[in-house]
Formats: structure tokens, sequence, C-alpha cells
């Protein structure tokens, strides 16, 4: 699946610990497929563990990968996006664990406000530049 993309990796990835949170990756997966449809280098893919008892077609991780800097910056603004938008759900946005990658460095943004992601999209293209 990465083989298909550039040496420079940036990737949004998002997953949950239990299945019984999985809706809510769900509705993240429909988001980021959504919003990222107008961009040409970004492919939004969904990873299935096996688990006992585990029903079909459950997927606990969403992984969006994208060709260029300015691209991973409108999946990272569209999550933020989305978990405005779940606030009326309790602890949604903390069920759904979010990671930034660029070139193998990860930066767990679940936990980070609007404003430290903004700043941390804009550090992103300067260090990719």
């Amino acid at each position: 699946m990465v083989s298909s993309h550039p040496v420079s990796l940036l990737k949004l990835q998002a997953n949950v610990d239990s299945v019984n949170d999985a809706h809510y990756l769900a509705a993240l997966h429909s988001w980021l497929l959504e919003d990222s449809a107008p961009l040409n280098d970004v492919s939004v893919d969904t990873v299935k563990r096996n688990r006992p008892g585990q029903m079909a077609g459950v997927f606990d991780t969403v992984i969006a990968v994208a060709g260029q800097v300015a691209s991973l910056g409108s999946l990272v603004m569209a999550y933020l996006t989305w978990r405005q938008s779940m606030q009326h759900e309790e602890d949604s946005a903390n069920l759904v664990k979010v990671h930034v990658e660029v070139n193998g460095t990860q930066v767990a943004i679940e936990g980070l406000n609007d404003v430290q992601i903004q700043e941390l999209v804009a550090s992103l293209r300067r260090e990719t530049a």
C-alpha cells in the first residue's frame, strides 16, 4: 500500500482500542473520504485486525496518506472539523487516537487543541520545505 507513494511519507493515522468504539472511527473515515475527494494525492484506507468475536466489516484503523504537506494539512484540518462536530458525543475525540507522521516522525494530535494542531501543521510545512 505505502510503496505506491513517494519516499516522503506523509500520513494521518487513526485507531480505536475497542471494537465498541469503532463507530467513531467509521464516522471519521467517512468524513476524511468526503473531505479529501477533491485532493488528487490522498488515499484513505481502512485496516482490520482480526480479533476473536469481531463482527465482519468492523475496522479499527484508518490510514490517510498524502503526497504533499499541504494535503496532509488538509487532512488534519478535516480531523479537527470532525472532532468539533462530535463534541456532543462524550469522549468521542479521546477514544479515537490520531497521529500524523512525516518521514517516520510521529506526533499524537488527539490531545492537542485546535491552535496547537494548526501550529504543528505550520511546523511540518517548514520542516519539509
